[in-house]
């Protein structure tokens, strides 16, 4: 082959191993933000289907929040307003 059609297949494979590499990219914020809005709508089910005891929200937002930080532990702290001295 002639050094220009080298050249020229390089760079076909320099610019298919991009455009693979943006799909993947892509496909893997597609798939974070379908997690995200899942959790989201979990949260709201609780929420109307237990409108006066927030503690199984607050259960189910510790356990999507491990999930999707993929972390051995979460926690909820209450903020009563004032800093800790």
């Amino acid at each position: 082959m002639s050094a220009t059609v080298d050249r020229e297949l390089a760079e076909l494979r320099r610019a298919n191993t991009e455009l693979r590499s943006a799909l993947e990219q892509r496909n893997n914020d597609y798939g974070e933000r379908l997690e995200h809005q899942s959790a989201t709508l979990d949260v709201l089910k609780v929420m109307s289907a237990s409108p006066g005891d927030p503690q199984p929200v607050f259960e189910l937002i510790v356990r999507r929040a491990r999930k999707l930080c993929s972390s051995q532990a979460a926690m909820i702290y209450e903020y009563d307003g004032e800093l800790v001295p």
